[in-house]
């Protein structure tokens, strides 16, 4: 463990799955927790890794640490967005108990570790407001389809991986959340690594989990834009605004033709450089972020912690939405809200939620507790059920 809070990256993952043992997770858990309350993660995200939620470890997971209060959670093996929001509603529950500031605590998906889960992924990535990150995984995936091997000869992808990344991408995307790169498993083969990373990037992720503290120095590099890049982006968001002051919204630029799809690429590279630069001024080396196995005799002994890194972190904030106006009266206009997401739709029962000013997410069964938690998809069935506060 003191080895994993000197490594340069954004965040430390405290691992109470794999990494553990099922007979030694009830000792686990308080040391977990001792860890997140003593020691000095020098400003890195703090982070545990849960059971699955259909497991009957998960539920103690999140009681025994959240009150040390972590950053969040990393959500392995979801099948659909009921088992995020069952996770969501533990949380709502914890935090009311404990006093925590309501939606603080953030979640990273772990969204295609099972078959079940790659299908619904769409949902899943969906499911609730504390959703931060989307990743995804192979090697359950593999090991529940009977898959022989998921990389070719060369050490890349396989179809069915490979359709699992780019659908995390997807997914992430339309969810408005950041996406994260899997691990590398072949620890030695850093050009390898080097490799994968630059297709991560090619494909917007933001940062890579990462296995072992020797790969995190590569990672950095690769998701990091480079000086020249965010100068280059930076003169592109310039030269967008000298042209649309003249009216023009495309223009030649170094012999290529830009438009609106190159002026949110480069947005989103400078505001990758700032954020690396600003985590730089802040002692932290890089702009990543790190987990670390929960097995407290084996990180006693100074083990290599699994590590994540990434390059930006774009959590969304919570605000109370108690002051708007609305004719809610089950109070739904208190919804945190999410400006990614549509509001209620007009064809909704108008006396039960008005259109503007209220976030329902994506389908009228989205609603978290407490404001909701629908039996069945009609709106007529449900609101008779539900507390309005």
């Amino acid at each position: 463990m003191a080895k994993a809070l000197t490594l340069p990256a954004d965040g430390l993952i405290l691992d109470l799955e794999d990494a553990v043992p099922p007979s030694l997770k009830p000792a686990t858990r308080p040391i977990v927790r001792r860890w997140l309350e003593t020691l000095d993660f020098g400003g890195r995200e703090r982070w545990v890794r849960m059971n699955p939620i259909f497991t009957e470890h998960a539920i103690p997971d999140l009681e025994e640490t959240i009150t040390a209060r972590p950053d969040g959670y990393l959500v392995p093996k979801p099948r659909s967005a009921a088992d995020v929001r069952q996770v969501a509603q533990a949380l709502e529950r914890l935090e009311e108990k404990h006093g925590i500031p309501f939606g603080s605590t953030k979640l990273i998906l772990i969204a295609t570790e099972t078959p079940r889960g790659l299908l619904n992924i769409g949902e899943v990535a969906a499911a609730s407001p504390r959703i931060t990150a989307l990743s995804w995984g192979i090697e359950d995936l593999g090991a529940a389809m009977g898959l022989p091997r998921v990389r070719d000869e060369s050490a890349r992808y396989l179809d069915i991986p490979r359709h699992a990344r780019v659908m995390c991408a997807v997914a992430a995307s339309a969810a408005g959340v950041e996406w994260l790169d899997t691990v590398y498993t072949d620890i030695p083969d850093l050009e390898g690594l080097r490799r994968e990373c630059r297709e991560g990037v090619a494909m917007g992720f933001s940062g890579k989990l990462s296995i072992h503290p020797s790969q995190v120095e590569v990672i950095n590099q690769e998701f990091t834009p480079s000086k020249a890049d965010a100068e280059d982006a930076l003169a592109l968001i310039a030269a967008f605004e000298e042209h649309a002051r003249k009216g023009a919204g495309a223009f030649a630029w170094k012999g290529q033709m830009m438009d609106q799809p190159h002026l949110t690429r480069a947005e989103k590279i400078a505001e990758r450089a700032r954020q690396a630069g600003a985590a730089r001024s802040a002692t932290r080396t890089r702009p990543a972020m790190v987990s670390s196995p929960g097995r407290p005799s084996s990180m006693a002994a100074g083990s290599s912690p699994a590590c994540a890194t990434r390059s930006t972190s774009t959590s969304r904030p919570f605000t109370s939405g108690s002051s708007r106006s609305s004719p809610c009266p089950l109070g739904l206009s208190r919804m945190p809200p999410r400006p990614s997401r549509p509001c209620c739709r007009p064809s909704w029962d108008s006396s039960a939620c008005s259109p503007s000013g209220v976030d329902c997410g994506t389908t009228t069964r989205g609603w978290p507790r407490p404001w909701c938690s629908p039996p069945a998809p009609s709106i007529s069935s449900w609101r008779t059920r539900c507390s309005p506060t």
